[in-house]
C-alpha cells in the first residue's frame, strides 16, 4: 500500500500543495505552525474520515471558509485507484475512482493508516475515550463491519438519551438496540484485545527490553454469561438513575480498558519514560497488527515524534522503521528528526507559510 501524491487545497492554512511521498519515507519538516501537521492530517482525514486532532469539521477548513478538498493516488498491489474527499460545513463527501462508496467501511478499507501523534500519551495516562477508540481501530483494521455496528450502537445510545432527557415513555425500543449493538461493540473489542495481546506484548519486549509484561484488558460496565442478556438488565436496574441523569450510565461507551505493566495499572506506577514507551509500543503494535490482519501494511504518519520521545525512544523508532516494509510520513522542526535506515529513499520538504517545497 503505498500514496503515489496527494494533493491538499484550502485545509486550515495549507491553500494548495502536491506531495509525491516516494515509496519509503516522506519528512515534512520547518518551523512550528507552518502547516506540517495540517497536511498530515489531511492525508488523515482522507484515510480515515476525521481527524485525530479535533471533532468539529469547521476546524478543517480555511480561514475564508472555502471548501476543502483533499485527493490522493493510492498504489496497491490490485492497482492504482483514486481517493478524494470535500469537506464543507454541511458535511464530507468521499469519491472512490469519481463515485460515492456503496458504504463507509468500503471507503475506509481503501487506505488503511496509522498515526503516532503527541496526542497518543494520553493512551498511557488513562484516557479511556483514546484507549476505546484505540481499540475500536483495530477492531476495524479486522473486521470492517465494526464501524457499521458502532455507528448504530452509538445511533440508539442518542435516542435512547433524548428520551431520558425529555422524560418520554418509547424507552424500550431504544433500550432493546442500545443492548443488542453493544453487546456486538463489546464482543468485537473483547476479541480483539485477545487476538492483539500477543502483538502489543512482542513490540513491547521489542522496544523497552526487560522482563516487565505488558498487559491489556477490556472490561464492561456489565457482567453476565450472555453479554446482551447481561447488558439488558443492568439497563432496567439502572433506568431510574439514568432518568435522573438524563443519560445511559453502562454500555459499551463505559468500557474500561486497562493497561497493566509489571503486574500495576500503568497510569498510576508508571514513569513518564515508561508512558511514553508504551504509547509508541501501543502504536507499533497496531501498525503491526494492521499489517497482519489486511495483508498489506499501513501508512505510518508520524507527527513530530521529537517532542515527546527523548533520544533513545527515538532510536528504537528508528530501528523499527529500518525493518518496517510500509510506507511512512514524518513531521518536524529538523530534516533528522528520526534516526531513519541510511538504506530507505527519503524524500523531503520544507514547509513555511502552509507552502511545501521539495528538496
Amino acid at each position: 500500500m503505498r500514496v503515489a501524491h496527494i494533493r491538499v487545497r484550502s485545509f486550515r492554512n495549507v491553500r494548495d500543495a502536491r506531495v509525491e511521498p516516494g515509496p519509503d519515507v516522506c519528512v515534512l519538516y520547518g518551523a512550528n505552525a507552518q502547516g506540517k501537521t495540517n497536511f498530515l492530517e489531511a492525508l488523515y482525514v482522507l484515510s480515515n474520515l476525521q481527524s485525530f486532532r479535533t471533532h468539529r469539521l469547521r476546524d478543517l477548513l480555511a480561514l475564508d471558509g472555502a471548501a476543502s478538498q483533499v485527493e490522493a493516488e493510492v498504489q496497491s498491489r490490485l492497482g492504482s485507484t483514486r481517493l478524494e474527499l470535500l469537506l464543507e460545513t454541511k458535511g464530507r463527501q468521499p469519491r472512490i475512482n469519481g463515485k460515492p462508496p456503496k458504504t463507509t467501511s468500503e471507503y475506509l478499507a481503501e487506505l488503511p493508516t496509522v498515526v503516532f501523534s503527541p496526542q497518543d500519551l494520553l493512551l498511557a495516562r488513562g484516557s479511556q475515550d483514546l484507549r476505546r477508540r484505540y481499540l475500536d481501530r483495530a477492531t476495524f483494521l479486522a473486521n470492517p463491519g465494526h464501524l457499521t455496528v458502532l455507528r448504530r450502537y452509538n445511533r440508539a445510545l442518542r435516542h435512547r438519551n433524548a428520551v431520558l432527557r425529555s422524560g418520554g415513555l418509547a424507552l424500550e425500543v431504544w433500550t432493546q438496540q442500545v443492548a443488542r449493538y453493544g453487546a456486538e461493540v463489546h464482543r468485537g473489542r473483547r476479541q480483539t484485545v485477545a487476538r492483539l495481546h500477543s502483538t502489543i506484548e512482542a513490540i513491547h519486549t521489542q522496544i523497552a527490553g526487560g522482563d516487565e509484561q505488558l498487559e491489556v484488558e477490556c472490561r464492561p460496565s456489565f457482567e453476565g454469561v450472555s453479554i446482551e442478556e447481561a447488558l439488558l438488565q443492568r439497563l432496567a436496574d439502572c433506568e431510574e438513575r439514568d432518568r435522573r441523569m438524563g443519560h445511559t450510565g453502562v454500555g459499551p461507551h463505559r468500557d474500561m480498558v486497562r493497561i497493566r505493566l509489571g503486574g500495576r495499572n500503568l497510569d498510576e506506577h508508571a514513569s513518564q519514560g515508561q508512558m511514553r514507551t508504551v504509547a509508541l509500543g501501543l502504536k507499533l503494535a497496531l501498525l503491526q497488527w494492521g499489517s497482519e490482519v489486511r495483508g498489506t501494511p499501513p501508512v505510518f504518519l508520524l507527527d513530530d515524534p521529537g517532542s515527546e520521545l527523548d533520544g533513545e525512544r527515538l532510536g528504537t523508532l528508528g530501528t523499527f522503521l529500518t525493518d518496517w516494509p510500509g510506507q511512512v510520513l514524518i513531521t518536524g522542526t529538523q530534516r533528522n528528526a528520526v534516526p531513519l535506515p541510511a538504506t530507505a529513499e527519503i524524500r523531503y520538504y520544507r514547509v513555511e507559510q502552509g507552502v511545501l517545497n521539495p528538496e
